[in-house]
């Protein structure tokens, strides 16, 4: 059946049909009158009161779902894919055909049609599709309040101890990340509808490993560059001219960060440049390149104190990945697109990597940006409270509760201070969740998450929010986990009795 054209229904506005309606119930107007008067048409009017059509009620079909039920429905699914385990249109569809069929409500060809979902977009607009981002279980897992409290309370000991708090030069963040010849194309002007659009990168995949080092007031240290290479010899292509002034040039097998490239870059580059000034803070991750021991030992020496972010933890309290590497890759993409598009003979190499490099490095290591990493993710000034509540969501599906209420009271007041000796930290009974570690001398304190005890990971019990073939009320399951069947019976019934269709 061919569609009406829009805007057809409801030339009137709600308070015009209000007052007609009122009007012809009081006696003022009849109802040829009220119609003319209010422009209201007259079935319409006859429907409403009479009482046939209730007052409010949206123009068109009912639709299969009760109200209430649908927005249990909407409401579980939301809070589904905030945990991480969102459904697809395809899930969502399907699962609602089964809670019909369970109501013994007809469908056409069994299964609602696209519109019923435009109806429910339009019923509920905060329901969108989305397309999600990447997140491995690991961070799922160990994002979880009781770890980042635990880190907050380390590291405001820390800053305290070392009496940072109005020192923001001296508080020093340090990560790598890496960059290939060939780039993602950015977005180009073209004609609506062109279904294939190319354009060119270049010839070759080389990565190059790039270490960067910031700090609270927004200054950024010379980066450390790692080419492919085993001998100096592959360093004699680059045009080194054109590369940030001061970086650091050096190579490696895979073109990756190792122990020696660590030790090379706390020497010639983080000393020379971090300032006479101690004591001071480095925050990094746990890679390995950042905890050689003749690195911890020049450390200590030169009173810089290291703390290691929790492991799979980066992508919340890393200041560079949070808002200085995702500028960073753009002005790289879109500076190696005009680059190629000004020079068609020209590809992205070795002689011209560096000043495409510099440019995306000026444009990225702004003030504004480095600072506002470091407040958003809470490290300076110290502040947890700036993690939201929405990060802890998805690894709430993992939780498993606790035997003993003491055993996390005592493992969450276990003394993780620079100053605890190896006997003193492992003597500590472990907590549930998390358990610290600090090395002696290093100033090292680092977290590792519990992952070989016989209660983790949970044993996941009740209803499967998001498998195609799981039970009707999945979508209502509470929270999207473990909830009862029979605490979705009283949904069905409301929705047998006053969900039928007209």
């Amino acid at each position: 059946m061919p569609r009406k054209s829009k805007n057809i229904y409801m030339r009137y506005t709600a308070e015009a049909l209000e007052s007609a309606v009122s009007a012809v119930r009081n006696g003022h107007l009849s109802l040829r009158k009220a119609s003319k008067k209010y422009a209201v048409p007259k079935t319409t009017l006859i429907d409403h009161v009479s009482g046939r059509i209730e007052c409010g009620a949206r123009p068109g079909r009912k639709p299969y779902l009760a109200p209430k039920i649908e927005e249990a429905l909407v409401s579980k699914v939301i809070s589904a894919a905030d945990k991480g385990f969102g459904i697809s249109k395809s899930q969502l569809i399907l699962k609602t055909a089964r809670l019909c069929q369970s109501a013994q409500i007809p469908l056409q060809k069994n299964v609602p049609g696209d519109d019923w979902w435009r109806g429910l977009k339009r019923r509920h607009p905060e329901l969108v599709l989305r397309k999600p981002e990447r997140l491995s279980t690991s961070r799922v897992r160990m994002l979880n309040k009781p770890v980042i409290d635990s880190f907050f309370a380390d590291l405001n000991k820390v800053v305290t101890g070392l009496n940072l708090q109005n020192k923001p030069h001296l508080v020093w963040n340090a990560d790598e990340t890496g960059k290939q010849f060939e780039h993602s194309p950015s977005n180009v002007c073209t004609k609506k509808g062109t279904r294939t659009l190319q354009s060119r990168t270049s010839n070759s995949r080389e990565n190059v490993t790039i270490l960067a080092c910031i700090n609270a007031t927004g200054k950024a240290m010379p980066p450390l560059c790692v080419a492919k290479g085993k001998t100096r010899k592959c360093l004699q292509t680059f045009n080194t001219v054109d590369a940030p002034e001061g970086t650091l040039w050096t190579y490696q097998n895979k073109a990756w960060m190792c122990d020696i490239l660590g030790d090379e870059w706390f020497t010639n580059v983080f000393l020379k440049n971090c300032g006479p000034e101690r004591p001071q803070l480095l925050i990094m991750d746990s890679h390995s390149s950042h905890e050689v021991l003749s690195l911890l030992e020049k450390a200590k020496q030169e009173n810089i104190h290291i703390m290691a972010l929790p492991p799979h933890c980066t992508h919340v309290l890393q200041p560079l990945d949070r808002t200085v590497f995702g500028p960073f890759n753009k002005a790289y993409n879109r500076l190696c697109s005009e680059f190629l598009a000004a020079n068609p003979n020209h590809v992205v190499n070795k002689a011209s990597w560096p000043r495409l490099f510099n440019g995306a490095w000026t444009a990225a290591m702004t003030t504004a940006n480095i600072t506002k990493g470091f407040k958003v993710c809470g490290l300076y000034p110290v502040d947890g409270s700036q993690i939201p509540t929405s990060a802890f969501l998805p690894s709430s599906v993992y939780d498993t509760p606790l035997s003993n209420q003491s055993q996390l009271e005592d493992g969450c007041s276990a003394d993780t201070s620079l100053n605890s000796s190896p006997a003193e930290s492992t003597a500590l009974p472990p907590p549930p969740f998390v358990t610290q570690t600090v090395v002696p001398g290093s100033a090292i304190a680092s977290q590792e998450a519990i992952s070989q005890t016989p209660d983790f990971p949970p044993q996941v019990s009740g209803i499967d929010p998001i498998s195609a073939s799981s039970p009707i009320a999945s979508p209502c399951v509470d929270e999207g986990l473990n909830t009862p069947v029979s605490d979705i019976e009283p949904l069905l019934q409301a929705l047998t009795t006053g969900c039928q269709r007209r």
